[in-house]
């Protein structure tokens, strides 16, 4: 946001949420589930609070959640931009489908693709930046991990091309190239200083 102040872009963020995650409030454990019952759905937890230095009057308004997954995503797109009628939609999805395996790298390319057409048919001509999934700490034994994400990550740059258009163009987004994980300063400051949480 600071940057598009800077640039002197006219924005406004949509979506129904202006929180940020939050962890679900300590629960006694469950039965399991009788067979041919199913999960209930997983609920939103989008009313925490921002750093104590945010500027109060960004614009907060969004359509994110930790860890949802493209799976996810996919089924519940068309409804928001439909609402919302946002000109683009930023997309930073991938990882938990594959580190939860939910999903490999064709799966996961095909619910990015069904997202995409699933948003094209609430707003035709809607622009898409996609990022790419980055690349987390080494977990010991999750090799599959390392190469699910090369393997969708190239597969990504090689399908945008195709699913762009001239009405609706799609950008890749290199994440991965632009953000660091793997550097010598310590995972909590690494982690601090982006925000992000795997």
């Amino acid at each position: 946001m600071t940057w598009l102040r800077a640039s002197n872009v006219n924005f406004d963020f949509v979506g129904p949420w202006q929180g940020t995650f939050e962890p679900a409030l300590p629960t006694p454990p469950q039965p399991p589930l009788l067979q041919g019952e199913s999960e209930p759905p997983t609920p939103d937890h989008v009313k925490g609070g921002y750093a104590l230095d945010a500027d109060p009057a960004f614009d907060k308004d969004h359509f994110c959640h930790s860890g949802r997954q493209a799976a996810q995503v996919k089924n519940t797109i068309a409804a928001q931009i439909a609402t919302y009628q946002p000109d683009y939609v930023l997309i930073e999805l991938g990882f938990n489908d594959l580190g939860w395996f939910v999903n490999g790298p064709d799966g996961l390319l095909s619910d990015m693709k069904t997202l995409i057409d699933n948003a094209r048919g609430a707003k035709s001509n809607i622009k898409f930046a996609i990022a790419n999934v980055p690349d987390r700490t080494r977990i010991g034994g999750r090799q599959d991990l390392i190469d699910n994400t090369k393997i969708y990550n190239a597969n990504l740059a090689s399908a945008i091309p195709a699913w762009s258009s001239s009405n609706s163009p799609i950008k890749l987004v290199l994440f991965n190239e632009n953000y660091d994980c793997m550097s010598r300063i310590s995972r909590r400051l690494r982690m601090a200083q982006t925000n992000m949480v795997f």
